[in-house]
């Protein structure tokens, strides 16, 4: 039970963090009062907030669904006959 609940919190966190990653460059749009020290590139309004709000809930959508087919992938993998 307990390596279950850990898988559970580590496919959370790795699907998490690879949303967030795809999710962080929409609706981008640069500064354009650039002030001498800041990064020219840097976003004018980053909506980090909602960015991060979509990211939570779109992982624990995902991350059910993710243990559910891996788990019937490695029950089908030790159903087959090796003959080595």
């Amino acid at each position: 039970m307990l390596e279950k609940i850990g898988l559970s919190v580590l496919i959370f966190i790795i699907t998490f963090w690879t949303i967030i990653f795809m999710v962080l460059p929409f609706k981008y749009k640069p500064d354009d009062n650039i002030i001498k020290g800041n990064n020219p590139s840097s976003p004018q309004n980053p909506n980090l907030k909602l960015k991060l709000l979509i990211t939570f809930f779109l992982s624990l959508i995902l991350t059910p669904i993710i243990i559910k087919i891996s788990d019937h992938a490695l029950k089908s993998l030790a159903n087959i006959k090796w003959d080595l």
